[in-house]
C-alpha cells in the first residue's frame, strides 16, 4: 500500500466515527426517534464520491506543517477537518439535486428520489450542515484557528449559494432557452462562485489554517491561483455532464435539458455566427 492508499484508508476510518459523535449529541439521545433517521442521512449521503476536497486538506496541512508537529492526534483532526468540507459538500448537493430534478449521484438516487422524500429532502441538507458545525466545534473549539476556520466555512457558503443563485437565473424560460441570460461572463461568474471557492480554495485554505499558515497576502496569493483552476474544473464537468458516461461520472448529465449557462452553450453562442444563434431563438 502507498502513501496515497493508506491516507486514504485513514481518512475513511474516520467517517463513521464522525457520524457516531452527531449520533451522540444530547438532543439526539432525547429525541431517539430521529436518530436511525440522521444515520440514513449521512450513511447515504456524506460517505461517497471521489473525497478529492476532504483529502486535499489533510495533504496540504501535512505539506505545510513542521515535520515534528506529524503525529497520529493531529493527522486526525486534519481528516475531521476533511471530513466537515466534505459533509458541506454533502448538502450541497442534496439541495443541488433537489433544484436541478435531477436524478442519480454518486451511482444512485439521489436523496430526495428515495424514501419517498420530495421536497422533503431540503430539511435532511439542513441537517447536514448543522452536523458540520456541530462537528466543527467539537473538536476544533479550543485551537487558535477555530474562529478563521468558522468563518471560512461560512464565507464560503455565502460564496456557493451566491453562484447557486446566479445558476438559477440561467434555466429555461417558459420551456425554452433564454439566450439573453447566457454568456460567457456569467458562466466565469457561476463558475467561480458555485464550484471554484469550495472546490480549490477552501480545502488548501483550511490546510493553511490548521498548520498557522494564516498570512493574508499569502492566503489571497493562493485564492488568485486557484480559482482560474475551479472554474477550469467546472468547465470540465460541463463537458462530463453531456458527453461523460453516466457509469463513470456516477450522474446522468441534464444541463441541456434544464437551459443552465454551462461552458458549451456559452462557448457555442461565442463561436457561432448570427444566423446559427438566430435560428436557435
Amino acid at each position: 500500500m502507498n502513501k496515497e492508499e493508506e491516507l486514504l484508508q485513514k481518512f475513511k476510518e474516520v467517517h463513521p466515527k464522525l457520524i457516531d459523535d452527531i449520533l451522540g449529541c444530547p438532543e439526539l439521545k432525547e429525541v431517539s426517534i430521529v436518530r436511525e433517521w440522521y444515520r440514513k442521512v449521512f450513511e447515504y449521503n456524506t460517505a461517497g464520491g471521489k473525497l478529492n476536497r476532504g483529502l486535499l486538506v489533510v495533504q496540504c496541512y501535512l505539506s505545510m506543517v513542521e515535520k515534528c508537529q506529524i503525529n497520529d492526534e493531529n493527522t486526525h483532526l486534519a481528516c475531521v477537518l476533511g471530513w466537515c468540507l466534505e459533509m458541506l459538500q454533502s448538502w450541497l448537493l442534496v439541495i443541488d439535486d433537489l433544484m436541478d430534478n435531477s436524478s442519480t449521484r454518486r451511482g444512485q438516487p439521489c436523496w430526495y428520489l428515495t424514501n419517498d422524500l420530495g421536497t422533503k429532502a431540503a430539511n435532511d441538507g439542513l441537517i447536514i450542515e448543522a452536523a458540520t458545525y456541530y462537528i466543527l466545534k467539537k473538536y476544533f473549539r479550543n485551537k487558535p484557528y477555530y474562529v478563521d476556520v468558522l468563518e471560512l466555512f461560512h464565507s464560503v457558503t455565502f460564496q456557493t449559494t451566491l453562484g447557486q443563485c446566479l445558476d438559477t437565473h440561467s434555466y429555461l424560460t417558459n420551456g425554452k432557452l433564454d439566450f439573453d441570460k447566457t454568456s460567457m461572463d456569467l458562466f466565469l461568474q457561476i463558475a467561480k462562485y458555485k464550484t471554484a471557492y469550495y472546490t480549490l480554495y477552501m480545502p488548501i485554505a483550511l490546510g493553511m489554517l490548521m498548520a498557522r499558515q494564516n498570512d493574508t497576502d499569502l492566503l489571497k496569493a493562493i485564492e488568485n491561483t486557484v480559482i482560474p483552476i475551479g472554474i477550469y474544473f467546472q468547465v470540465q464537468d460541463d463537458y462530463l455532464d453531456c458527453f461523460g458516461d453516466p457509469s463513470t461520472t456516477g450522474k446522468i448529465g441534464t444541463d441541456i435539458q434544464d437551459g443552465k449557462c454551462t461552458w458549451l452553450l456559452a462557448k457555442a453562442l461565442e463561436l457561432g455566427t448570427p444566423e446559427q444563434v438566430l435560428s436557435e431563438r
